[in-house]
């Protein structure tokens, strides 16, 4: 019976690997509940803070309200103060400024531009080889001044001497030509003709008699035929042969008109031009002045360069420019203008020129002519300019002296110094009767500019919009807007 008991009480007794698992269960759950206990108490905490922000941030916004009330009610009370001080201010700048009243009235006003040239002669002449050749002398020096007709320079003309003279013997033989063909019945030709038609007039002549008695004795028998027959034949013979002498003679008589008379004409005029041409290159191997003047080194074209010069031995082209000459009965100025100033200038503006090689003289002149292209310096890459020449006008001779080269010989006193530099003053715009007001006086705003006036009905100022002109550094030009006697206010 107890063995009996103990087996029916061993099902009640759990499983040793099921208790396990649930005591597992258990510590699972247990760290599960103290985990969100503990994230429980971290959003407590949160919901502490952020209601304690809260009130911060409703404090500081209470706080700000506040001290802008205070100031506020600060500022309204000091506010007659304030504004008292304020009007004391404004009187004290009223009592400090002043206005003053400025008539308008007419007077002469100007505009002009200042550049730097330089003197030069008013015209130059070329000189240019006559052939190409070789310079065997020279009796001149640059600067210096020559007379008209003065010796310059001799060139080699051996090679053209030797084609002068062929060139004058076919002329001569061209001329005689022509010559002969004008009297061309008196020509040798002619003449042969003519004296073997003579020749041909007697011989047919003779014949012929011989012929016709040959012919009358044979009718009476007393020749024989065959003396008959040869006395004929010569006869016709004859006859061709003053046939043929007819002809040479015409033929010779055509040579001399028409197309063989036209042609040696235009030969001898070819010869002629070819002639003259060699003995015009021959006259001018010697180089003399053609006028009164300086003698310049040529231009090259280049404006920063100057062209070839002339020495002993160096060889010059047909055409190459050989010397120049400036004509110094007047002098001109030559200035390089931006491409802004220079559409103010016009041909015709005056000009007055100064110069520190030259102090104490004024000279005058006009604008002659204005370059239509501009030039560059394509090395530096500059601006471009345009070549402006003013021309002046003549100057007494004390005057000229003055601007000439000093401590030479009285022999060279004519020699002047083309090429110094010349502060040059171009007039672009003069008016004697504009209206001009102080630059003060004008106001900009909206739309233009503005002067105050006073109204001559009623006494009080008014603003005026107006129309400026040329400004210089002290007054303006009224175009439009005001007139003359108007009343400027201006606040100094």
């Amino acid at each position: 019976m107890m063995r009996g008991d103990d087996s029916m009480a061993e099902p009640e007794q759990p499983d040793k690997a099921h208790t396990n698992s649930f005591e597992e269960m258990i510590k699972k759950h247990e760290t599960l509940r103290k985990a969100y206990l503990e994230v429980e108490r971290e959003c407590n905490t949160i919901m502490a803070d952020l209601k304690k922000a809260h009130k911060i941030r409703i404090f500081g916004t209470l706080f700000i309200i506040l001290v802008f009330v205070v100031v506020g009610l600060y500022v309204w009370k000091k506010m007659p103060y304030i504004e008292r001080r304020v009007e004391k201010s404004l009187h004290m700048k009223e009592k400090t400024s002043t206005v003053r009243t400025f008539t308008v009235k007419p007077g002469p006003i100007s505009e002009s531009i200042a550049l730097e040239g330089t003197l030069k002669p008013s015209e130059v002449v070329n000189i240019v080889s006559p052939f190409d050749g070789v310079v065997k002398e020279t009796s001149f020096q640059y600067g210096a001044f020559v007379k008209k007709g003065q010796p310059l320079l001799e060139l080699d003309i051996s090679d053209i001497e030797v084609k002068y003279d062929g060139a004058k013997t076919d002329y001569i033989k061209a001329a005689g030509k022509v010559k002969d063909m004008r009297d061309w019945e008196n020509s040798d030709d002619v003449m042969k003709a003519k004296r073997s038609l003579s020749k041909s007039n007697m011989t047919l002549e003779a014949q012929k008699k011989t012929f016709q008695a040959t012919e009358g004795l044979f009718k009476e028998g007393i020749v024989a035929e065959t003396e008959y027959e040869n006395a004929k034949q010569q006869y016709s013979s004859s006859k061709l042969d003053h046939d043929n002498a007819v002809d040479e003679l015409k033929n010779a008589r055509a040579k001399g008109a028409g197309n063989y008379l036209e042609v040696a004409v235009l030969d001898m005029k070819s010869a002629k031009i070819k002639f003259d041409g060699l003995k015009n290159q021959l006259d001018r191997g010697n180089v003399t002045a053609p006028l009164e003047g300086v003698v310049v080194l040529p231009s090259s074209g280049d404006k920063d360069k100057k062209g070839k010069r002339v020495d002993k031995g160096v060889s010059f082209t047909r055409g190459e420019t050989l010397i120049t000459i400036g004509n110094i009965e007047n002098l001109s100025v030559q200035v390089d203008v931006d491409e802004i100033e220079v559409l103010k200038i016009k041909n015709g503006q005056d000009v007055t020129v100064t110069g520190n090689a030259f102090p104490g003289i004024v000279l005058k002149g006009k604008v002659s002519s204005i370059s239509s292209q501009a030039t560059q310096d394509e090395a530096q890459k500059g601006p471009p300019s345009f070549r402006v020449i003013v021309i002046l006008d003549g100057l007494p001779q004390p005057e000229m002296d003055k601007i000439r080269l000093k401590g030479i010989p009285q022999s060279v006193m004519e020699k002047i110094r083309l090429g110094m530099s010349a502060d040059v003053k171009i007039l672009t715009y003069s008016k004697a009767d504009a209206l001009t007001v102080p630059i003060k006086a004008v106001t900009e705003g909206d739309g233009g500019y503005f002067l105050t006036v006073r109204d001559k009905g009623t006494g009080k100022p008014g603003r005026v919009q107006i129309e400026t002109g040329i400004t210089t550094p002290d007054s303006v030009e009224i175009i439009n807007g005001i007139k003359e006697g108007d009343e400027v206010l201006i606040e100094e």
